[in-house]
């Protein structure tokens, strides 16, 4: 009698069990599909030509669209299950690599890069790792492709969900079909890649933590831009090392002389925080307001003749799901004007 009570009560646990994985699964598919209109996963080409991605019924979809050219094409579409990540054009805008990753990631999540060749529109399968890729860079020559990388997906804290740490920067090698790792950081953030004109070192966006030690010091922080030298693996701050608020995304502009940052703009006001965009001079040491929008701005991305800043608006920041719109202002400033994408 007590084995068959075992039996029932072992058997209606994994009934239970399967039950609860059964609705999650369920859930999960549900949310997925509940996904649409457009990201903030895009790039603009030197020709102008935009590369974007859409969700319909959360199924993601790349996209190009350039007005001047005639052109306007679905490239790709992946199941509601996967996510396509930071489409990057070459610097001659004849290239577009993207990533395409599972949208619930996990410690065994896998990263595939492809490869998009814009003249005769056919997408290759670059290569692939056992690890989570965050973001994308191209070398000004096209000899090599650039990349952040994640060492592990996992909690480091009970009241923070699980994210990719353990973050570095590498490097694939067209010629030699291989990847190089670069640094060995191994990161809590790292964000924002840039890779110098020549290649041989990057920018990037992460904490000034490296000399805290004790919780105060950890605590003291800040989010800044640094530059590191692969050869000799130097690093200097490139934002200004006395601001007090932090930097987020941003781009450096071609010339590795002026770059556009995003940042909060309102940060004593005790009030919704506000993220604008900011632009600073590398040699004269300034920074000036860009947008002035009140709203939460990201993703700046430079035109190829660096006279246009692009960027993503989301309309309905830490209120629902998010609400992407795509902007444009000149880079001295004036009234930003929306772009309409096809498909949004």
């Amino acid at each position: 009698m007590k084995k068959k009570s075992i039996y029932l009560i072992l058997i209606s646990l994994a009934l239970v069990t399967l039950l609860f994985v059964m609705a999650g699964l369920v859930f999960k598919k549900e949310e997925n599909e509940k996904q649409q209109g457009l990201t903030n996963q895009y790039d603009v080409s030197s020709q102008g030509t935009f590369a974007y991605v859409t969700h319909d019924q959360g199924k993601p979809q790349l996209n190009l669209y350039n007005p001047d050219l005639s052109l306007e094409e679905k490239v790709i579409e992946l199941k509601n299950d996967e996510q396509i990540l930071d489409p990057t054009f070459s610097y001659e805008g004849d290239m577009l690599a993207f990533i395409t990753t599972d949208k619930n990631q996990g410690e065994d999540s896998t990263s595939t890069v492809h490869l998009l060749d814009l003249r005769s529109k056919k997408v290759n399968e670059l290569f692939d790792v056992d690890f989570l890729l965050t973001e994308l860079e191209f070398e000004n020559q096209g000899r090599s492709l650039f990349y952040i990388g994640a060492g592990t997906y996992k909690n480091y804290s009970p009241i923070a969900g699980p994210r990719p740490h353990d973050l570095d920067i590498y490097e694939f090698d067209f010629e030699k079909n291989e990847s190089t790792q670069l640094t060995t950081f191994k990161k809590y953030g790292l964000s924002s890649l840039n890779v110098a004109g020549d290649g041989k070192a990057a920018y990037y966006q992460t904490d000034d933590d490296d000399d805290a030690k004790t919780a105060d010091e950890i605590f003291e922080t800040h989010q800044r831009i640094f530059k590191i030298e692969f050869k000799n693996k130097k690093i200097e701050t490139v934002s200004d090392p006395e601001r007090d608020v932090d930097v987020f995304d941003f781009m450096m502009g071609p010339d590795e002389k002026t770059m556009v940052f995003q940042s909060i703009a309102n940060e004593d006001s005790g009030e919704n925080y506000i993220y604008e965009l900011y632009t600073y001079d590398l040699e004269t040491k300034t920074e000036k307001q860009l947008t002035h929008l009140d709203e939460y701005t990201e993703r700046p991305v430079l035109s190829g003749d660096s006279k246009t800043v692009y960027f993503m608006v989301d309309k309905k920041f830490g209120v629902s799901d998010p609400e992407y719109h795509l902007y444009k202002v000149d880079i001295d400033g004036g009234a930003p004007k929306e772009i309409i994408l096809p498909n949004e």
